[in-house]
This record gives structure tokens, sequence and C-alpha cells, in this order.
């Protein structure tokens, strides 16, 4: 048997049947148009889904070319000119996107394809195009990056920490309020801590999370000791879930963390404050001066404590618990250098004075002051006077101070002007 002839198909061959139905209904479900531009002619053939996307009238000649892009968005008209030239010098297929406008006001979009197609000495003789609109994909991207931009915002400014990390502690990302509460300037230096080596401080383990993250797959406000940078103790509470590839192996940690370190201190300090009444006291002489002096070589400031705080004369001794009297210096002391320590010519002075059956001690400090009006509530359990991004602290610290000096049978009481410092003063027995 003889093969048949085989010879090239004819233009008839090839030629797209645009009123075909089972096309129509393709162009229809897909929301895309088919063309056939003659640059011979100029003359151009339409489905019938081009005409459903443009608006043009199946009724009237086809569009001409100029027609065309004249429908298209103004600003898109070079875009498209230089595409479709692009095509026919450099015969390869192109693809642009543009947009056309209702005449109400609605934007849509579209994604054309060029494709040349040459006659027997190469030349580019027409234009394929394929018209799809791609409006609904654009609205969804627009959601996409105005989410992405929200959640960058979120990101960016929220004040609790967040984090991705390895099951191995190698630390992914960190958010800027992360790496702040964690004392580091960049995410380059916050890579080159591992947290399976160091972050954590004695006595938290790592191990214990990682067993509950793998068990669980997930953590909910677990509290534990960090390192900052600088090696100063933060304490964090921290909540993550796992993320896991389609084999169930973990990837990474995705995790949220919050400083809880004023928090721990304030739950300290009202511990503490609970046990004062409880505390059996033990009564002996001592010298308050060395007292004090004791208690000002504890503070580390950025300038010699001695040209901060003056002892005018000598205090004289006293009779009381030594250990509690400490804590009630420290307290007033703390105070005095914080609330002072925005003043250009920081000035601390301890005094006394003694009385009929008792010692006047005070301290006096050149800073920030409080309103008077307010005094009833300087030494309540968590008064504040000054919000916490002016003045750190927990607010116990007054209330233990009236507590101590009230079980020595003294009292306690505080004299100030708004912006012109304060005094503390509190009695002790003779």
């Amino acid at each position: 048997m003889k093969n048949k002839d085989l010879h090239p198909p004819s233009e008839k061959d090839i030629s797209l049947d645009f009123r075909n139905p089972d096309m129509i209904r393709a162009e229809a479900l897909a929301s895309f148009g088919i063309s056939e531009l003659d640059l011979l002619t100029g003359k151009s053939i339409w489905s019938a889904g081009m005409y459903r996307l443009t608006g043009f009238n199946p009724e009237d000649p086809p569009p001409t070319l100029d027609s065309f892009i004249s429908w298209i968005h103004p600003d898109d008209h070079p875009n498209v000119a230089r595409v479709i030239e692009t095509v026919m010098t450099r015969k390869k297929t192109g693809f642009i996107e543009f947009r056309n406008i209702e005449s109400g006001g609605m934007v849509h979009y579209f994604k054309g394809t060029f494709d040349p197609q040459f006659d027997e000495n190469g030349e580019v003789v027409k234009l394929f195009g394929i018209m799809q609109e791609i409006t609904g994909r654009k609205e969804s991207e627009a959601l996409i990056q105005a989410s992405e931009e929200r959640f960058r915002g979120l990101y960016d400014n929220t004040t609790i920490g967040l984090y991705r990390t390895t099951p191995e502690g190698e630390i992914l990302m960190v958010n800027p309020a992360g790496l702040r509460m964690l004392g580091f300037s960049t995410m380059e230096e916050m890579n080159r801590r591992n947290l399976e080596k160091d972050g954590y401080l004695p006595g938290y383990s790592r191990s214990e999370f990682k067993s509950i993250m793998e068990r669980e797959g997930k953590i909910n406000g677990i509290e534990s000791g960090w390192t900052r940078k600088d090696g100063s103790v933060v304490y964090i509470r921290e909540s993550a879930t796992v993320v896991r590839d389609k084999h169930n192996t973990i990837l990474y940690y995705d995790g949220t963390f919050e400083d809880i370190t004023e928090r721990k201190s304030a739950d300290d300090e009202l511990l503490n404050f609970s046990r004062l009444s409880r505390i059996e006291m033990s009564y002996t002489s001592f010298n308050m001066n060395d007292l004090v002096e004791e208690c000002l070589n504890e503070f580390q400031l950025e300038k010699p404590i001695s040209s901060v705080v003056t002892i005018e004369n000598p205090l004289p001794s006293s009779k009381a618990d030594r250990i509690l009297m400490k804590q009630v210096w420290v307290n007033l002391l703390s105070n005095a250098l914080k609330f002072s320590s925005r003043v250009k010519e920081q000035k601390v002075v301890v005094s006394s004075k003694q009385e009929k059956d008792h010692t006047v001690y005070s301290i006096n400090d050149n800073g920030a002051g409080f309103d008077m009006k307010y005094q009833n509530k300087l030494f309540g359990v968590f008064q504040r006077l000054h919000s916490q991004n002016e003045f750190n602290g927990t607010g116990v610290g007054l209330a233990i101070v009236k507590r101590i000096i009230n079980r020595h049978g003294g009292e306690v009481w505080a004299n100030s002007i708004p912006g012109n410092g304060a005094t503390f003063y509190f009695t002790i027995k003779i």
C-alpha cells in the first residue's frame, strides 16, 4: 500500500472558525476573545468573545487596530504599541497587561497575547491575538497586597515580639519589637544567636519547650528567662505553634513573646510586701550613716554617686531591724535617683533631725516631683503618679516603705511641688 502524499495544510484548513459553538462557549467560560489582523489589508476578524469583552457591536465591521488601541486606557497606549512593534520587528510572541475604563468609571483589566504569522519569505503578515479579562485576579492581587501591607504594619509596629525559629535553635525572623526587647539593633546581629546554645537563663530549659511543641503542636503562655545582648535579664511570656511539611516533619516554630520583667518584679515585690506583716523583727542598734553608705554603693550610675548624693551631717544611730531599714533606704534612694535622673544637675540630699522621742530622716531630690492633691495615693500598692513611659517601676516600693516604718511605730509622708523635686520623711523612735 502506497503512502498518501504529504503536503502542508492550506490556509483554509488552519483558519479558526470564530462562529464555532464550542469556541463561543469556551470563550464565555474562560472570559477570553480571539482576533486576527491582516497587516497587508488592515482588515481584522474578531470572535464573539472579543465583541463581548470590548462592547463593540458585532453587527458593525470589525474594528481596526487603531480603534482597538483607542478603546484601551490612554495611559496604557504606549506600552501596547511598544509590544506590538516588538512582536513585528523581533518576530516573537509578545505579552502585555492593559486596562479599559467603562463610561461608568469601572476599571477592567486584561491580558493580551500577540503572535506573529509569517508568509513564505518569513515576513510578518498577520497578528494573531488572544485577550483575556483578568479583573478578578487583579482585584485579588490588590486585596492580597493590602493584606500584606496591613500585616507588615502590624509586624513592624506591634509592641509584641514575633519570631520564627527552627527546632535546632536557628533564629529565622524577629520583628522590630522583638529585637528591641532583646537589645539587638539588626536581624543580622540576632542571627548570631542560637537558642540551643545561648539565650536562656540557667534553670530555663529549651528542651522542655521543644518537647511540648513536638507533643502538643503548640504552646500557650510559657514563661522563661532570656538574656539580652548586653547580658541583662528579660523575663518573657511566650506562645508558639508548629509548622510542618507534607511529611509531618517540623519545619519551624512561629511564635509571639512579650516582656513580663516588670510584672515579675511587681510579683516579687508584692510577695515581699505580703510577707512584711509576718516577718519577726530583730531590733539592733546600728550606725544609720554606714547603712546609707552601704545602700549607695549598690547603685550604679553614669557618674560617681558621691557627686549626686550628699549626706548632711552624720546621721544618728538607730535601734531598729537593720535588714528592713535597708529596704526602706534602698526604695527611697532609688526613687529619688530615678525621678531626678533627667535633671541636668541631679542632686539628692539625705538629712535628719532629732525631736523629743524620735528621729526624722529625709531624702530630698530636685526631680519631677508630684502634685500634692494625689499624696493619698503615694503609699498605696500599685499606685503611680507618673506613667510607665515617663518613669518605670512597679508601684509597690513606697507601700513597702510605709509597711516597714509603721511596723517600727513610725510615720512616713512626703512634700512636693511639680517640677521642683520631692522630699520624703520617716520617723524612727529613739
